[in-house]
């Protein structure tokens, strides 16, 4: 048994004019003190527009400042958008690969489509496209990786001859996820060789289904580039809060702010006592070779 800390990045109104700041400063200061408690490791979602609920438009940059602050916990896209107009497949396989390499091979590269309208919308994309394109970028991304030279040419992507670089870390790269929440998302992510990222409230039993149908699935893995993830961790909502100071913002700064955590795996000596808390939520993942 491992676990995890997803971040939504979420920030309750009203604001202050320090809060979204005091948001992103917190949960960093959390993710040190969950690797002292031996967490494995730490996602971070991306969101577009969903004001309160997620501020997590640009992960890439926390998870590199995560890296920076941290050395054995690993870091994890959860999830990495891949249809195109939120993120080229190009730039998302080159962000990725110097994540990587700044997290000294400790990035998790879990992918996703998105759902809600307001995101998709405000992107220009087809709902009806973006299954497609998740699935052409995957393909692309690992080549990408592992290629000296690529190249694409699909009715909807072209990309002439070029060496894409950096390379990640990892050989031959880092592990691949996908999200979902349905029975026949964890059936393609096991055919796929990929890592299922499974996002929803379950009873045992359905939960049981799913996991057994991913296990079934990734025995019969023919992953484009050769590897595979086989893991299937569910994750749950587990709220809790501390206080934290953050770092100082300016003189202006009048608030050290809430900050959250997994109250079991919370040393004492670093907290002081229980306040109103932003609310935050912990991964529980169950990882098999």
């Amino acid at each position: 048994m491992k676990f995890a800390w997803l971040y939504e990045m979420e920030c309750p109104r009203p604001w202050q004019e320090d809060s979204i700041y005091n948001c992103f400063w917190q949960a960093l200061e959390q993710v040190k003190i969950a690797e002292e408690a031996g967490f494995h490791t730490v996602w971070s979602v991306e969101h577009h527009f969903l004001d309160q609920f997620s501020v997590a438009s640009a992960p890439e940059v926390w998870l590199s400042a995560v890296a920076q602050h941290t050395s054995k916990i690993r870091i994890g896209h959860g999830v990495r958008l891949l249809p195109f107009n939120y993120n080229n497949p190009i730039r998302a396989a080159e962000m990725a690969a110097v994540l990587d390499i700044m997290s000294k091979g400790r990035l998790e590269f879990g992918t996703g489509r998105s759902a809600s309208a307001i995101e998709l919308q405000g992107f220009g994309i087809d709902p009806a496209d973006t299954r497609d394109q998740w699935d052409e970028a995957l393909q692309m991304i690992p080549k990408i990786w592992t290629q000296e030279e690529f190249s694409w040419d699909s009715p909807t992507f072209q990309m002439p001859p070029r060496n894409v670089l950096p390379k990640p870390y990892q050989q031959p790269h880092p592990p691949l996820w996908m999200s979902g929440t349905q029975p026949d998302s964890a059936v393609m992510a096991g055919e796929r060789g990929l890592g299922f990222m499974h996002y929803s409230m379950s009873d045992p039993v359905g939960m049981d289904k799913k996991v057994q149908s991913y296990r079934d699935a990734i025995k019969r893995a023919k992953p484009s580039d050769r590897s595979s993830t086989n893991s299937s961790p569910p994750s749950r909502p587990c709220p809790a809060a501390r206080t934290m100071r953050t770092p100082p913002r300016s003189p202006r700064s009048r608030s050290a702010g809430t900050r959250i955590s997994s109250k079991p795996f919370m040393p004492r000596s670093r907290v002081s006592g229980p306040t109103p808390a932003m609310p935050g939520i912990a991964s529980v993942s169950s990882r098999r070779a």
